[in-house]
Formats: structure tokens, sequence, C-alpha cells
């Protein structure tokens, strides 16, 4: 799943001195890494990707389930990360490669 913040919150990340897009990138990175999960942030937090790879051997729903409720819930938790630093609003968007299947 991949998050992609409205232009509105672009705008206000772009105006940010460099210092300020590292430490915030860094953190998110800190807390991504805490919650155990695959991400990819762009350098210009246009957009951040979260993955889980799930594997075929031993598949279950239950393990589906699991996996999406997990990604979902640290989508969740970047959203509401970006409106309190940002305000406005972030909207989820599936990504066509279904990422999460690989």
């Amino acid at each position: 799943m991949r998050i992609q913040s409205p232009q509105n919150i672009v705008d206000k990340i772009t105006q940010l001195k460099m210092e300020q897009k590292i430490e915030l990138t860094q953190a998110m990175h800190r807390e991504l890494l805490k919650l155990v999960q695959d991400h990819q942030i762009d350098k210009n937090l246009k957009s951040i990707q979260v993955d889980e790879r799930v594997f075929l051997d031993g598949f279950t729903r239950q393990k589906f389930m699991e996996s999406f409720i997990r990604v979902r819930n640290v989508q969740l938790y970047l959203i509401s990360v970006l409106r309190n630093k940002f305000g406005g609003e972030v909207t989820p968007t599936s990504t066509s490669d279904h990422s999460m299947y690989r």
C-alpha cells in the first residue's frame, strides 16, 4: 500500500529546510523499523510505500488477514503522523503492482 500526500502537504514539506526533511524522514524510518515493516519513503516525502512479503508456503486466510491488518495499521499510523505534523487530509492509494504478493 502506498500513501500519497496531497499537494498542500507536499508544498509544506518542500518548504522545510533540508535538516528538517532529514529529521522527519529518519523519525519515520525509526518508527517503521520498530513496527518491523518493509517500507520506502520518497526522498521528497511525496509518497511512502509500506510492504509486507507474504509467501505461499503455509499461506492461510488468517495469515493474509494478519498481514493486511498490520499494513493497514501502519498506514493509519503514518496518516496520523502526517496529519498532526502538517494538517490536511492524506489519502491511501493502492499500488497496481500488488506488492503485497511478492
